[in-house]
């Protein structure tokens, strides 16, 4: 009689264990595309530079990349994020600039924004680099044109 248990045990946590399997694989589909779905209207604005929905895209990334987390799912999670990494280490460091330049941000939360990003994987730590270097010289040209007119 033990061994009938213990066998009904072991083929049901083999069962079980075989739909965590198979929900997550579905995950992993269902964020990838999803990553696709959104890597391709960021790319579509930033086509045409409509700075207000590129921010509002970027945030509703950002909230799906939080329910993707709360799904548990790693490899979901990565799916989605190199979905979505070639656009957004294309235009991180214009939206740096963007941000600032619109007020949506300081230089310092824009950045530590995309630091962020590259911490999470999200973005190259490279990315990082060119984004912080595109912001100084950005500050920089403010300057000198500030300088001249006076």
């Amino acid at each position: 009689m033990k061994k009938v248990l213990l066998m009904a045990a072991a083929i049901l946590a083999v069962s079980l264990m075989g739909c965590k399997d198979n929900k997550e694989a579905e995950a992993v589909a269902k964020y990838k595309a999803q990553g696709e779905l959104y890597a391709a209207q960021l790319d579509s604005l930033w086509q045409v530079q409509d700075t207000l929905a590129i921010f509002a895209m970027d945030d509703s990334i950002r909230a799906k990349e939080e329910e993707v987390k709360a799904t548990g799912f790693d490899a979901a999670l990565t799916a989605f994020q190199e979905a979505l990494m070639g656009t957004r280490e294309r235009i991180a460091a214009d939206m740096v600039v963007m941000k600032t330049e619109k007020g949506t941000a300081t230089k310092k939360e824009a950045l530590e924004e995309v630091a962020s990003d590259g911490l999470n994987g999200d973005v190259s730590i490279s990315t990082v680099t060119r984004s912080i270097n595109k912001a100084g010289a950005k500050t920089l040209e403010d300057a000198k044109r500030e300088h001249n007119k006076k």
